[in-house]
């Protein structure tokens, strides 16, 4: 055992000799259970005082990578240590590189946020200060009102704020209502945005047909809660006739059921008139909406209208837990709604979204694609007409970086595998249109 080092007159003593021990252990020069000198012979070999080894030695005992016997002295611990490995993840893990064609409908295209009028708003909040406290856990205040007044605007919902709860995702909020209703299973719609992996709780997959959500397999389903795009439905773009909602209803009264009516693109409706929500027709129905569809999809805000029975055991539920999103958020989202940026900005891109709609129709080749539904807002879903192999067409497709959703993605079983999702919330109309001829380029070649 060799302990001996040349010490640093610049560097403190103790900490020198506390360093080379336990460098010498975790690189296994020194071994489990061998003896260390004592601090009167190990003074002498580094020619120190007494006190700078027993320094050293006290750091090694609280730290554990010694151990002290009586009248026997200092030995090594037991220690195991991962072998150091190289630190560039990167030589490990794919980077997935970004695509240049995002033809999906998670996110709205850069340019069109209102980033001028954010950055005024987030300014003024800084200048005043006023965002350093926490806010209430459930949900600020203020954008509570502020909500409660959109949704009776735009969706003819009457919602008192306390029945509004606030929080960074729509996920988070299903799940806060299975823990206090203690669901073990959910139906969801298939084709739909929700599975068991996102929601990470057993899912009774039920059919949608031209009307939704099937509402006599939610009858005979052993979920007690069905979670439902009712304004319109992910992907098809379905919109719930009134006759599908009363029938739904019917089971909500007779058979003591629940729905969550996510409220998906329903703000980006473009035909003059908005459907009825189910909210308004039962108290069995429990209304979500997110602001990162709408307002930019970095602002994390997503919030829940609870039915009044519910509200009570909610918030005893919960009391404990504190806020998931910053005050700073919440008062630049109450700022955008009640300067009226919001309703602005939700109207051009209702047109921006039809102008695309229309230039994709318009790009189309009749002899590659049919229309499958062009009912939604952000998409439009075509069927390939050719017989290919999917395999190598998505390789391909990946190949020139354009990202696209199938049908499949969203289904049960692996179905639809030949029906794009064309997605033009997040492209602009130049990128729009060489993603479409490189996608016709793809379909002759293969």
């Amino acid at each position: 055992m060799n302990l001996e080092f040349e010490i640093n007159k610049d560097k403190k003593i103790y900490i020198q000799i506390y360093e080379k021990i336990k460098n010498d252990i975790i690189s296994s020069l020194l071994k489990k259970d061998d003896k260390l000198p004592s601090k009167r012979k190990y003074a002498t070999i580094l020619n120190v005082s007494i006190n700078s080894i027993q320094s050293a030695y006290n750091i090694l005992l609280e730290e554990g990578y010694i151990y002290s016997k009586y009248k026997k002295g200092y030995f090594v611990n037991n220690i195991f240590f991962k072998e150091k490995k190289d630190i560039n993840v990167q030589k490990e893990i794919k980077i997935l590189e970004k695509p240049i064609y995002d033809l999906t409908t998670s996110n709205i295209l850069d340019l069109e946020i209102s980033k001028n009028i954010i950055n005024k708003l987030a300014r003024n909040i800084l200048t005043d200060g006023n965002y350093f406290q926490r806010v209430d856990s459930f949900g600020y205040l203020k954008l509570k009102e502020s909500i409660s007044k959109l949704l009776y605007d735009q969706k003819d919902i009457i919602a008192h704020p306390n029945q509004i709860i606030i929080s960074n995702s729509s996920n988070n909020l299903i799940k806060m209502i299975i823990e206090l209703l203690n669901i073990k299973k959910i139906a969801v719609e298939t084709p739909g945005y929700y599975n068991s992996k996102s929601l990470f709780i057993d899912c009774d997959y039920i059919n949608v047909d031209k009307q939704g959500f099937s509402a006599k397999e939610f009858e005979n389903s052993s979920a007690k809660i069905g979670l439902i795009t009712s304004f319109s439905e992910f992907p098809l773009g379905i919109k719930m006739p009134l006759e599908r909602k009363l029938e739904l209803v019917n089971i909500l009264n007779n058979k003591n059921k629940i729905i969550i009516e996510d409220s998906f693109d329903s703000s980006f409706r473009n035909n003059g008139y908005q459907t009825t929500p189910l909210f308004n027709m039962s108290d069995k129905v429990i209304y979500l909406e997110s602001f990162s569809r709408t307002i930019y999809p970095g602002l994390c805000i997503s919030f829940m209208v609870l039915p009044n029975w519910l509200i009570n055991d909610f918030y005893n539920h919960f009391k404990d837990i504190s806020s998931s999103i910053s005050t700073f958020d919440q008062q630049l989202a109450t700022e955008y709604i009640d300067k009226g940026y919001y309703t602005r900005h939700i109207n051009k891109l209702r047109t921006s979204f039809l102008n695309r709609k229309k230039l994709i129709e318009k790009n189309l080749d009749n002899d590659l694609f049919e229309i499958y539904s062009d009912l939604n807002y952000s998409s439009i879903l075509v069927k390939i007409k050719k017989d290919i192999n999917i395999q190598l067409f998505k390789k391909e497709l990946e190949k020139e970086k354009i990202k696209i959703n199938f049908l499949s993605n969203f289904c049960k079983t692996n179905i639809y595998d030949d029906i794009l999702i064309i997605g033009f919330s997040n492209i602009n109309e130049t990128n729009l249109i060489v993603a479409l001829e490189k996608i016709k380029k793809i379909l002759r070649k293969i």
